[in-house]
């Protein structure tokens, strides 16, 4: 149709449906004529028509009885009516039934002279969809200056409140309180979770200082705080290394954590702040952090204890040992061979007890002192174990291959002692059928070293992979390999109080690769 048909077709053949002043004769029917109001010529009425068509929202006009008068296509999209369907017809047909009061109200405002602006209601297009609305009203004189209907601008809201009801459907349904505070901060928005948590209604809240959320100790400091971000806006967790702490409305206190973001909004700078209540957090860290201190106390006395008997148990072992041997030695030629082997056992016991107290005192001593790390050669730490370790080595023909080491953060003792172990294990589980080989390098990870000592022995099953680091734990009978089984537990311990791990790869008769780690001199790379 004809853009000015379809803003006001006439629904009659006579001017007996309009009122006063509207002309149902001219192209642009049921716009009030020229002649009367504008003065204008055909050439404007078109392009008068041509304007009203072309804006984007609905532009209806009415006479003071109600009935439809003016309709545009944006009218048309909005509603589902077509021009000839509306003009003529009562503006209630596009009124909800609970809202048709409603018109008759605005048009006896509109009749008095008064402009209404942006008031916001529902209105219904013609499938029976509810559309959320704005409409701006403005009388319409003659040119005299009496009123003879309304125009009104109809803006469709219902996007923009369904995206509204969606964002507030999912603040409510936030499981963390949140709040929206202006730049004064005066609370703006409060979901119901923030409601839960601090149990004001929000009717209490809204409009109030936000300091009303906090603990009257901390409200001076927050002010000054509250600057510092509105200076320095950005998205950032509040008081971060700082308890924070928020004040019921019961006056009773409690732990929070606080995630800031600035928004820019119609009325100026907000801050969406969210709100998490860690009471249950607090407590269960400070249940952990006593747990914690009673295992390092109750640890502490365990290794001070383990020193002290370790220590102390030495010389009356070696008394027994020693006499033991002296009444042998004396007593020979009147004691028989079964008093001799009895003897013997003694001696023995006494001797292998001496061992494990020796081994005991060494691991205490690893977890009862603290050590400096520093910068350490392990290349020299590996030499100087070689050394030690020469007469074994050498008597067993083991051959040893040490690739390039690095320099690492370590103590240089336990250092040794972990390559100590791992190498004396190597010479001493040394396959029958070859000669023995151990193959020592390290190689960059991050920012750590992994070691690794491989060697040709009988090898280890995958099964006993945590056993071997347990404290006397063997996989073979005393007189067959001497040892107390405690060298790769102390091994275990200095590795991680190092800050690294230690593990094997192996299988029986295919040899072992122990693999440790430790921290790099330069840690950055």
């Amino acid at each position: 149709m004809a853009d000015q048909a379809a803003v006001g077709k006439a629904s009659a053949g006579t001017d007996n449906s309009l009122p006063p002043g509207w002309d149902a004769g001219s192209e642009s029917a049921r716009l009030p004529r020229r002649g009367k109001l504008l003065q204008s010529t055909v050439d404007e009425d078109q392009v008068y028509a041509a304007v009203v068509q072309s804006v984007g929202d609905a532009i209806v006009t009415k006479a003071l009885d109600g009935k439809i008068t003016g309709w545009n296509r944006s009218a048309e999209r909005m509603f589902g009516f077509s021009a000839d369907e509306a003009i003529g017809r009562s503006i209630d047909m596009i009124v909800p039934p609970d809202l048709q009061g409603e018109t008759a109200h605005l048009l006896e405002r509109t009749a008095a002279g008064e402009s209404i602006d942006r008031y916001e209601t529902v209105r219904c297009a013609k499938d029976g969809r509810l559309l959320d609305v704005s409409l701006s009203i403005s009388p319409v004189r003659t040119q005299s200056g009496t009123i003879i209907g309304a125009a009104k601008v109809v803006r469709d809201l219902t996007e923009q409140r369904f995206a509204e009801r969606k964002f507030q459907l999912a603040v409510e349904a936030c499981p963390s309180g949140i709040l929206m505070i202006d730049a004064a901060g005066v609370i703006a928005l409060a979901n119901a979770e923030l409601e839960r948590q601090f149990g004001y209604p929000r009717s209490e809240l809204i409009g109030k200082s936000v300091d009303l959320l906090l603990p009257e100790r901390l409200r001076q400091g927050h002010i000054r705080h509250r600057s510092q971000f509105r200076n320095a806006p950005a998205v950032r967790a509040m008081g971060a290394g700082r308890d924070l702490y928020g004040r019921r409305k019961d006056g009773s206190e409690f732990a929070v954590e606080i995630g800031l973001n600035p928004i820019t909004a119609l009325d100026g700078a907000m801050v969406l702040a969210t709100v998490i209540d860690i009471t249950a957090r607090k407590e269960a860290e400070a249940a952990i952090e006593a747990h914690n201190e009673q295992l390092r106390r109750s640890n502490a006395e365990l290794e001070q204890f383990a020193y002290i008997a370790s220590h102390d148990l030495q010389e009356p072992l070696r008394m027994v040992a020693s006499f033991t041997q002296l009444l042998e030695d004396r007593y020979s030629d009147k004691l028989d061979d079964r008093a001799r082997k009895y003897i013997g056992y003694a001696v023995e016991g006494a001797k292998r007890m001496q061992s494990l107290v020796r081994d005991l005192l060494a691991y205490s001593r690893v977890t009862s002192t603290e050590k400096v790390l520093k910068p350490v050669e392990s290349g020299a730490v590996v030499a100087a174990v070689a050394e030690r370790l020469s007469a074994p080595i050498r008597e067993s023909g083991t051959r040893i291959l040490v690739h390039p080491l690095p320099v690492v953060i370590s103590d240089e003792l336990e250092l040794g002692q972990v390559f100590q172990n791992l190498i004396s294990n190597a010479v001493k589980f040394r396959a029958a059928d070859r000669p023995p080989r151990i193959e020592i390098a390290a190689e960059r990870q991050r920012a750590l070293w992994r070691f690794s000592v491989a060697d040709n022995g009988i090898g280890i099953d995958q099964k006993f992979g945590e056993r071997i680091f347990q404290m006397f734990q063997r996989l073979h009978e005393r007189s067959k390999y001497d040892g107390s089984g405690i060298g790769l537990a102390i091994a275990k311990k200095i590795v991680e109080r190092h800050g690294g791990k230690i593990w094997f790869v192996s299988a029986p008769d295919k040899g072992t690769t122990f693999h440790f780690t430790l921290p790099a001199k330069d840690q950055d790379q």
